[in-house]
Parts: C-alpha cells; sequence; structure tokens
C-alpha cells in the first residue's frame, strides 16, 4: 500500500501570498562607496549591487537598514570573491552571510532551502539519506535545532501549526528562493516570528527582471531522476505602467537512493511587482507546491 501526502501552499499576509506595499526607491540594505570598497582593499560599483538586487529590496521587505540582502556590496576585488558562493556584509551589525541566485542556479537542483546553506558558517544538516531534495532535512545553526531559530519567506514567518518547526520540502523550492539570507544573531525588533533567539533563515521571493526572457531546463540524475524547469519573465510592460512579472515552475522525478523510497513533487510560483508612484510598488505573489512520497 502506498501512502500520498499532499501540502500546497499560498503566501498571503497571514504567512503562506505575500500582499506587501514597500517602499522601493529607499528599501534598506547598505551599498558601499568606491572610495569605502578602496579603503577595504577591493573595488566595488553600485552596478554590481544593482544586478544583485533581490525582490526584499525592491519590494521594501528587508527587516531594516542593517538587515543583509544580496543588494549589499559585492566585492569584485579578486577571482575568489566574485566566485564565492556566500556573501557578506560591511556594515552589518550581526554575522550573517547571504546565499545567492547564482549559487542556487548552479547548486544540486532538488535542494531544500537547508541544504543551500550547508555551506554557511555554523551550519549543519541531517536528513538527506535519500538523495538532496528527495526527503525532509534538518539544518542546527551554531547549536540551535529546527524549532529555536526563526524561518521567513519574505519577512513573513511560517511554521507547523503546533510548534516553530519547519517541513524543508512542503513548500518552498529552490526555483521559488532567489537568495537566503542566514542571520546567526538574534535579530532585532522588526524580525517578526517566535524563536529568532537561534537566529533567523530568511528567505526572499523570486526577483523580476528589467528584461523579457523565457528559460526552460531538463536535468537528468541517479536513481532515475528527472527535473523539469521552466521560468518566465516579462520584463518592464509600458503597457501595464512598468509592471513585471515572473512565472516559475518545476517538476521533480526520482526513485531516492533508498529502496522503496520514490518522490515527486510539482510547483508554480507567480509574481507581479507594480509600480505605485516612484517609490511605492504592490506585490502580489502566489506558490503551489505538492509532494509526492510512495
Amino acid at each position: 500500500m502506498s501512502t500520498r501526502t499532499f501540502r500546497s501552499a499560498i503566501v498571503l499576509a497571514s504567512g503562506l501570498a505575500a500582499l506587501a506595499i514597500g517602499s522601493q526607491a529607499h528599501a534598506g540594505a547598505a551599498i558601499a562607496t568606491n572610495d569605502a570598497a578602496t579603503d577595504a582593499g577591493a573595488s566595488t560599483t553600485t552596478e554590481d549591487a544593482n544586478d544583485q538586487a533581490t525582490s526584499a529590496n525592491q519590494s521594501g521587505q528587508a527587516n531594516d537598514a542593517q538587515s543583509l540582502t544580496t543588494s549589499d556590496i559585492i566585492v569584485t576585488g579578486s577571482l575568489t570573491a566574485q566566485v564565492a558562493p556566500i556573501t557578506a556584509s560591511l556594515t552589518t551589525t550581526q554575522p550573517q552571510s547571504a546565499v545567492s541566485r547564482d549559487y542556487i542556479d548552479n547548486a544540486n537542483a532538488a535542494s531544500d532551502f537547508n541544504e543551500l546553506i550547508s555551506l554557511t558558517p555554523g551550519v549543519s544538516i541531517t536528513g538527506t539519506s535519500n538523495g538532496q531534495g528527495f526527503g525532509e532535512s534538518k539544518a542546527v545553526i551554531r547549536g540551535f535545532q529546527d524549532g529555536e531559530y526563526n524561518v521567513t519567506y519574505d519577512s513573513i514567518p511560517f511554521a507547523d501549526t503546533n510548534n516553530p518547526t519547519h517541513h524543508s520540502t512542503a513548500f518552498f523550492p529552490s526555483n521559488t528562493i532567489e537568495t537566503i539570507v542566514v542571520d546567526r544573531g538574534p535579530g532585532n525588533a522588526s524580525q517578526l516570528g517566535q524563536a529568532t533567539y537561534g537566529g533567523n533563515l530568511n528567505m526572499y521571493s523570486r526577483a523580476v527582471r528589467d528584461e523579457r526572457s523565457i528559460t526552460i531546463e531538463g536535468i537528468t540524475g541517479n536513481w532515475n531522476t528527472f527535473i523539469g524547469r521552466a521560468e518566465f519573465q516579462s520584463g518592464k510592460m509600458d503597457s501595464l505602467g512598468g509592471a513585471q512579472i515572473v512565472v516559475a515552475g518545476q517538476f521533480l522525478k526520482s526513485d531516492g537512493a533508498l529502496t522503496f523510497s520514490p518522490v515527486q513533487s510539482k510547483n508554480i510560483f507567480a509574481k507581479l511587482v507594480v509600480p505605485l508612484g516612484s517609490s511605492n510598488t504592490l506585490t502580489l505573489m502566489s506558490t503551489y507546491n505538492r509532494n509526492y512520497y510512495y
């Protein structure tokens, strides 16, 4: 007999479709000037920062002015710094690390959000015996286990109904994530959630782009694994006042590394960003996820 589990998520203001009205012009992450970067021994440019801007910055969802998103400075003084999968801010007041979209694109496509942060300092991962992304994993951050730290998506905390623990494969696969910020400090007054004392794992939704594009991927691997992905970026639509849309989907199927442990999942993600005046935006986002474990 097989067992089938079904989960879906729609992130609305309560925690799982985000309707966010945010400040686009002054969204909180600090960008260092070229002079400051020169003093630090590496060159940075505003263009580098803009290229790495996340939806957290665009929608004004960063927790405060010192919160780290990938719109912070990007150090380009050496080849090692350019290819580093984890970046850090020179201005943040707490120990934080950001996982970039470039790294997520080149990581194991089946990885869940816990496995994507496995290279950040102070993090260890368990629960990958069936293969990455083919079963629930758990992250330990500086000795704090799941339930003792906060997990948010676009600054909205989510968790199980009984306690602040999380099912890593239930809601947000890697195709729905633009960047992840691991905050190893206790957070600040604006950080929402009931377990911030152990740190914060802050995910930000896929960012819209200024240029129109379509991307389709097909990936195969061990254990009869297949992953199909597609992404559509509308670019700025002048007929709709400069509105931008991103739609992404993912299909995953695998027999798993363990005997009699196949898995299948489907996800679709959609996001609309509408400018409101010169400095505000209206963001509508929804994601649907369905997992099968036989």
